[in-house]
């Protein structure tokens, strides 16, 4: 027997002896099918889920989650890059709602975009460029989730460079400013 079967079993006893019993309203009842949930997800995505949030929406990192997307559950692409939406789909999200402050306060836009613009490459099945959201099918989710933070050191890597471009072009304004006014 696997965690599956054991959670199913658990719930069915449960669901039989409430038929027979009035039993309080406890954890074990109103947890039992979010565990089963979880664990069919887990399985399914072949991601490890870090937290539950709800019976529909779970957390696999920091910036990673798998949540059940579609109208009737409230939670649509809000700016989708093909108008498209999903209906009634469980999606693995990587979302960045501060853009290119995830790699420091100077707001490295070049970096982020040359990041964003690589995760995109692992063909999410919907895309909110405006807003940073990349979402994948649990047939492409779980080498996007194993390659993520190689990719995310690298591009950490490459906040330095930016840095010191963003600073030479600045210093080449000063020096000008100042050429310009000693002539």
């Amino acid at each position: 027997m696997n965690k599956l079967e054991a959670y199913t079993l658990i719930l069915k006893t449960i669901n039989d002896c409430a038929a027979k019993v009035e039993l309080d309203n406890d954890f074990s009842r109103y947890g039992l099918p979010t565990l089963i949930k979880k664990t069919e997800l887990e399985a399914q995505f072949g991601i490890a889920i870090k937290q539950v949030c709800g019976q529909s929406w779970f957390e696999c990192g920091y910036y990673a989650t798998i949540g059940l997307f579609g109208s009737a559950h409230n939670r649509t692409i809000s700016w989708s890059d093909d108008g498209m939406q999903p209906n009634d789909e469980w999606l693995y999200r990587l979302s960045f709602p501060t853009g290119a402050y995830i790699f420091g306060e100077g707001y490295l836009v070049e970096t982020f975009d040359a990041f964003f613009s690589e995760l995109k490459l692992f063909a999410p099945k919907y895309s909110d460029s405006n807003n940073h959201n990349l979402y994948f099918t649990s047939k492409t989710s779980a080498h996007v989730h194993a390659v993520f933070p190689e990719l995310l050191k690298k591009y950490q890597g490459l906040v330095q460079n930016e840095i010191n471009a963003q600073r030479i072009a600045k210093l080449k304004d000063e020096l000008a400013a100042l050429g310009a006014t000693c002539v």
